[in-house]
């Protein structure tokens, strides 16, 4: 029984580098080390938008791998023990095919067990921590909510990688390299000043707005920044609506 777990085919930027992350780990000395062991379970974790697939794709490339991707809508069953037989098939078709396995938001199948949960939802997780341990290839498992993960899962990762949003110095060179790539032109000083009035910004945001740009007949470096000035208001939660703790 082979899965349906996604080959994926979404290319790269073409001026997509890993030093645009901001990482707590350095990514490109990583990918040089599994070069050579080809062997790794990796949680990539953080706000959406930090580069968690992103880097997982471009790691499949860099490695000369297949990329397999599986999400909940991939792997969850209807019917009991299904979800369990699809994990297991995923693990074993990435071995066999030599491929990276790139489990997304893997909180939906490692959500922490306890006693309120139901017994199929505790048995998708013994499966898939049983998998971790003999899948013989690289795992790369990313989610948004650390804290939501079974304890259990934790030792058995053995890269645990922060990805955060982007600083300053980083907004810069990602905008410089986006725009370059698509022809508007822009003094690096008016880039530093842009980009310090840029906060909780993701890569993730930006790749959006360049996305948009195709639409956007004449757009400007004015029309970008504003857009992605929307993007950091999006996450600003209205303090006002924060009762007593």
């Amino acid at each position: 029984h082979r899965p349906p777990p996604r080959e994926n085919r979404d290319a790269l930027p073409a001026f997509y580098d890993p030093a645009f992350l901001n990482a707590d780990t350095d990514l490109i000395a990583l990918a040089a080390r599994l070069g050579t062991v080809r062997e790794a379970r990796l949680l990539l974790h953080g706000p959406p938008g930090t580069g968690k697939t992103a880097f997982a794709r471009w790691l499949a490339q860099e490695l000369d791998m297949p990329l397999i991707v599986c999400r909940g809508s991939d792997l969850l069953g209807k019917y009991v023990g299904q979800t369990e037989q699809k994990i297991a098939a995923a693990f074993q078709r990435a071995e066999d095919d030599g491929a990276l396995l790139l489990m997304d938001e893997v909180d939906t199948f490692l959500a922490a067990r306890d006693v309120g949960r139901q017994g199929w939802e505790n048995s998708m997780v013994n499966e898939f921590l049983t998998d971790m341990e003999q899948f013989g290839g690289v795992l790369v498992a990313t989610t948004n909510r650390l804290h939501a993960l079974d304890p259990a899962s934790m030792r058995r990762f053995e890269g645990k990688i922060g990805l955060d949003w982007l600083d300053t110095p980083r907004i810069c060179h990602l905008l410089m390299a986006g725009c370059d790539a698509m022809g508007v032109v822009m003094p690096a000083d008016e880039w530093r000043a842009a980009a310090q009035r840029l906060h909780r910004l993701a890569p993730g945001d930006v790749a959006a707005v360049f996305r948009r740009t195709r639409y956007g007949e004449g757009l400007g470096i004015a029309g970008i920044i504003s857009m992605l000035e929307t993007e950091c208001r999006h996450k600003i939660r209205d303090p006002r609506k924060i009762g007593f703790i």
